[in-house]
């Protein structure tokens, strides 16, 4: 080999190299590609779904360490599926909460057996409501909570339960938070919620209610009622 020709391979050496790194960090890019838009899809009973699942990297948190803050109502571990809803209390009715079974398909005729057949079919269970005041009512009630058989209907099953009796214990102008399963002794801002664990969602009780039955009713469901608050609902099911 001559001279010419070891200087001529010096030369391209680096340039391969170079173009080795490239191809290398690109099978990299496209393989993490890859596993985000399967990230992105929840499988709920064999039908697939787009979860606006994000993993948010909070400041100062160093890449490589993984974060549980997604921003999705749906999660999935292997054979159970959780969903999780929030929000804010309904306004100017008794009915504060009214949220169907997230798990029941969407009926597509208008035969009332045919849809329940087969699309009311999911049995789901509910083991966390918790509720916020932020605002307190200008009369006093009771707060009942629990599957019920329409979106408006009373609980048929009292999930929560500030009273307990019929008794009445949300005062006027109580504000705190009130969870199934919680005593009012745990702290001054905790309302005694009863000692329910868990409920169910079945076939005749589709829809989850939470209902205020005041002393004074227009005084939550007027239009001009102070009555405010948050929710949170978890709901879970095996497939």
């Amino acid at each position: 080999m001559t001279k010419k020709q070891i200087k001529q391979i010096r030369l391209v050496i680096p340039y391969a190299i170079m173009g080795f790194v490239i191809l290398l960090a690109g099978g990299f890019a496209f393989a993490e590609y890859q596993e985000y838009q399967a990230a992105k899809v929840v499988n709920v009973a064999g039908d697939y779904i787009e979860a606006p699942m994000e993993v948010i990297i909070t400041e100062g948190e160093e890449l490589g360490f993984s974060n549980p803050n997604m921003m999705s109502r749906w999660v999935r571990h292997n054979d159970l599926m959780t969903y999780i809803e929030s929000g804010s209390f309904r306004d100017a009715t008794n009915t504060i909460l009214s949220i169907q079974n997230p798990f029941n398909g969407t009926p597509t005729g208008t035969d009332p057996v045919f849809n329940k057949e087969k699309y009311y079919t999911a049995t789901a269970t509910v083991d966390l409501i918790q509720l916020t005041i932020t605002t307190g009512a200008t009369t006093t009630g009771q707060i009942l909570c629990g599957p019920s058989f329409n979106q408006y209907g009373d609980p048929g099953f009292n999930h929560l339960d500030t009273g307990g009796s019929g008794s009445f214990a949300v005062v006027t102008g109580t504000t705190g938070m009130i969870e199934n399963n919680a005593s009012g002794s745990y702290g001054s801002n905790v309302i005694t919620g009863g000692s329910v664990a868990k409920s169910t969602l079945t076939h005749d009780y589709p829809w989850y209610t939470c209902k205020f039955n005041a002393e004074d009713p227009t005084s939550i469901s007027g239009h001009e009622n102070s009555f405010d608050g948050t929710f949170k609902l978890r709901v879970y099911k095996g497939f």
